[in-house]
């Protein structure tokens, strides 16, 4: 079976995407995050535990889950 290694590389980064948002999720339930601040603070929690070549994802993920938490607050 031959399989097409862009549809891989794209889930696999997809995966990746989900499972840093699905941490930044439970660190938001762990921590009350009450501000830009707060969640600034989280992102740069997280750069610093993980290598700069997760980065990029990283910043993705956070950034849809900080649109998130906006709508929420609103």
């Amino acid at each position: 079976m031959k399989t097409n290694s862009k549809s891989a590389n794209r889930f696999q980064k997809k995966s990746k995407i989900k499972v840093y948002q699905n941490s930044m999720v439970q660190m938001q339930h762990v921590i009350v995050i009450y501000s830009k601040e707060d969640l600034r603070g989280l992102l740069r929690c997280f750069l610093q535990l993980n290598s700069p070549s997760h980065h990029g994802i990283i910043v993705r993920a956070f950034s849809e889950i900080g649109q998130q938490v906006v709508k929420f607050s609103l």
